[in-house]
């Protein structure tokens, strides 16, 4: 196994996580459950978690697969910037549940701006996550890079 397997793998937990957890959180909402609160809470510290593993396994990857045939250096660079970013947004929001999930374990629950805040944090590391999982695909994978001008697409 190397790290590019280790990257492979680890990566797609933040980049599923993160939309898991707004929706649970969606529908703690709509409900109003604590439980389902408690839950999507606790996706976005997971969802934190692996994205930072997925980030730091990145770099390992790249010095496994830079060299390799059909691997494009524009799409790693352009790929390593947005995970940056994604990783970034994503530990922020995993850090902002875990306040409110400490916070809400005392006598006062945590205020409703710190929950609204947490949801809009895990928004925005839901987009960016999207965007550099598909930035990263464009790395070796020629089939969702974007066809040129001279590409025929196809009919329909």
């Amino acid at each position: 196994m190397t790290w590019a397997h280790v990257h492979l793998a680890v990566n797609h937990l933040p980049v599923v996580l993160v939309p898991v957890a707004i929706a649970t959180l969606g529908a703690a909402w709509a409900t109003k459950s604590a439980e389902l609160r408690t839950a999507g809470l606790a996706w976005l510290v997971v969802a934190a978690i692996t994205g930072g593993g997925a980030y730091v396994s990145g770099e390992p990857a790249e010095d496994v697969v830079e060299d390799l045939p059909g691997v494009s250096k524009p799409a790693i660079e352009a790929h390593e910037e947005a995970a940056l970013l994604a990783a970034v947004a994503t530990g922020a929001a995993g850090v902002l549940a875990l306040g409110v999930l400490v916070i809400g374990r005392g006598p006062v629950p945590a205020p409703g701006w710190l929950f609204a805040t947490t949801v809009a944090a895990g928004l925005v590391a839901a987009a960016l996550m999207v965007r550099t999982a598909n930035l990263g695909g464009r790395i070796s994978h020629p089939e969702i890079r974007r066809p040129s001008a001279t590409t025929p697409l196809p009919p329909g």
